[in-house]
């Protein structure tokens, strides 16, 4: 399979690689969910991030939301992070 077939997409449920962060809008209200992708599509280094696209209309605010997993396999050893940014007008 192409990594792009499987990590990018638009509109539906996001496909998470850890739990679900779907974040909130000022009211509380889960925000819409717009696009994913995944970085190590288009570079090439050891740290490729899940990167998660939510909006809210009512309050004209974007958030975007990261994720990354690798795991050393000799060591059993996993790490997980996440990340995230928000916008708004």
């Amino acid at each position: 399979d192409n990594p792009a077939d499987i990590y990018e997409q638009i509109g539906g449920e996001p496909n998470w690689v850890q739990s679900d962060e779907t974040p909130t809008d000022p009211d509380g209200n889960p925000m819409t969910f717009i696009a994913e992708t995944y970085t190590g599509n288009y570079t090439d280094d050891s740290c490729a991030k899940h990167i998660y696209l939510f909006y809210s209309d009512k309050h004209k605010v974007a958030v975007l939301l990261y994720q990354t997993t690798w795991q050393k396999t000799a060591a059993n050893i996993g790490i997980a992070n996440s990340g995230a940014g928000h916008w708004s007008n």
